[in-house]
């Protein structure tokens, strides 16, 4: 999915830096303004990024003036609350990744993209927790914003697993390609002294997480406890962008 980003700074070495993070993914391009007047003007000449990176302090025009400045020019302001409104879920939840994987100290250009394509990579990352996969439907190409945050709420799911569930636990992810929405479950019999002392009966903070990345996509996350014992996440994520 084709990106714009406007990086506006009246540092050089700022901007160069932050352009080279946005180019780890190669659909995006990156528009560069030195100071807000520049950017003012690309603006007005019909420039329509989908995200923008704002120094505040600037000379001649800051970030903050810049802003007052869009909001009296109805036409610059009504263009750029439409693209907003369009894209600003998908672009928020791909700089999102790249923030994974600069808290994880990693290169974006080494980091191979997260995608549906690679849980078993995920399920096998850690020999002691025994994990079956099942993909069910026909495979489609995905929209980056749902391959990424399905990934990412398998891996967080699976962490949990291996923190609350007990060391006798096992798992299942299970995938889903219906009609309409891709959807994700990942089960454990929640076997396991852990289990049977101290029962996850509230939310953590992973699961806040999931959360944030299905509201992203427009979707629907249910967790919770299954019969008989264990932990349930099930996620639902529409292949169409939420109108």
């Amino acid at each position: 999915m084709h990106k714009r980003i406007l990086i506006i700074d009246d540092d050089e070495i700022s901007r160069t830096t932050l352009g080279e993070i946005f180019k780890a993914e190669p659909t995006w391009e990156i528009v560069e303004a030195s100071n807000g007047q520049d950017a003012l003007d690309r603006l007005c000449d019909g420039l329509r990024p989908d995200l923008c990176l704002v120094d505040l302090v600037m000379p001649e025009v800051g970030g903050i003036e810049l802003i007052r400045r869009i909001r009296r020019d109805p036409t610059v302001a009504i263009g750029a609350l439409e693209v907003i409104e369009e894209t600003g879920r998908a672009s928020l939840a791909e700089l999102r990744r790249i923030l994974d994987v600069l808290r994880d100290g990693e290169s974006p250009e080494l980091v191979p993209q997260p995608s549906i394509t690679r849980i078993g990579e995920l399920a096998s990352s850690d020999g002691a927790l025994p994990v079956e996969i099942a993909m069910h439907g026909s495979a489609r190409e995905l929209r980056p914003t749902v391959d990424v945050s399905a990934y990412r709420i398998v891996q967080e799911a699976l962490t949990n697993v291996r923190k609350h569930a007990g060391p006798r636990a096992k798992a299942s992810v299970d995938i889903d390609f219906g009609a309409e929405t891709l959807t994700v479950r990942v089960n454990d019999d929640g076997r396991g002294a852990m289990t049977l002392v101290e029962p996850r009966t509230r939310p953590g903070h992973g699961i806040v997480g999931m959360r944030e990345r299905v509201a992203v996509c427009g979707g629907t996350l249910h967790t919770g406890p299954r019969d008989g014992g264990g932990w349930s996440v099930t996620a639902s994520l529409p292949y169409e962008e939420p109108t």
